[in-house]
């Protein structure tokens, strides 16, 4: 019961489904697909539900993003919190017309409410990690959990940009591994420890040995093991996009579709 009253909405029931409810916190979930595929709008999308009230499907929660890629768009964040009806809209003279809020703090509320910080390189990304215990630790002198919103929700996109780049070549694959394994044991850590969310998402290479899936997530058997979920995304038609369950200690592998849209991931309408 516990598990299922602490969840984030993905904000498509059709993947909600698929995750058993939604996102789990204290564990580390992990989407991981090529170029296009959805990853950085599935993080924005996420961004926004986490900070809804309860039975709205969030937990009234603050959010940190860690930017590896540079994809963090406060105006993405502002498209689907206004054409998901979060916030009070004007009338429109014509039903073409774009959405527009009756007051534009009421959306910037939801972009103050997350913490956005640029990665630049894999140093960086492991003293932002040990940061956030210090983040999570100054909230519960300086909070009341009852009636602030707390961080709940830990963002990475993606988790393995600089370790690809800065460990290249078959000489530094155990170096590697090793930094990697250790960055994400301290994640995992953080999550149970502050009873937080972490999504990751990871990018992918051709599969060297050529039989099953044409592409595996970078990271080998250290972010294989290291995820609680892990869900692999692929494109579909035009705006929509396929997930399917990789990895879960409870769930079947299913797949199931959403569609990519201006108010973030959304059931597909078919």
């Amino acid at each position: 019961n516990q598990i299922n009253t602490n969840r984030i909405t993905t904000g498509a029931k059709s993947l909600d489904g698929l995750l058993g409810g939604g996102i789990e916190t204290e564990a580390l979930t992990e989407f991981y697909g090529a170029y296009g595929s959805g990853k950085s709008q599935v993080c924005h999308t996420l961004a926004v539900m986490a900070q809804l009230p309860k039975d709205e499907g969030g937990l009234n929660a603050e959010v940190i993003f860690f930017d590896t890629e540079d994809t963090f768009r406060p105006e993405r964040i502002r498209d689907i919190v206004i054409n998901r009806g979060l916030v009070p809209l004007k009338d429109k003279a014509k039903k073409s017309d774009p959405n527009e809020p009756v007051n534009e703090s009421d959306v910037m509320k939801f972009v103050d409410r997350i913490t956005v910080a640029k990665c630049y390189n894999t140093s960086h990304q492991m003293l932002l990690a040990d940061q956030v215990s210090d983040i999570l630790n100054k909230e519960r002198v300086d909070k009341d959990p009852k009636k602030d919103p707390m961080t709940r929700l830990l963002i990475i996109d993606s988790v393995s940009t600089h370790f690809r780049s800065e460990y290249a070549g078959r000489g530094l694959l155990a170096e590697k591994q090793q930094a990697l394994n250790k960055y994400i044991h301290k994640l995992k850590r953080t999550a149970e420890a502050y009873k937080l969310a972490i999504v990751i998402t990871n990018q992918v290479m051709g599969n060297p040995g050529g039989f099953g899936s044409p592409v595996v997530p970078v990271g080998g058997h250290v972010l294989g093991h290291g995820s609680t979920y892990r869900l692999y995304l692929k494109k579909s038609l035009k705006q929509k996009r396929i997930a399917k369950m990789d990895d879960s200690p409870m769930h079947a592998q299913n797949e199931v579709v959403f569609e990519l849209t201006e108010a973030g991931i959304k059931d597909s309408e078919d």
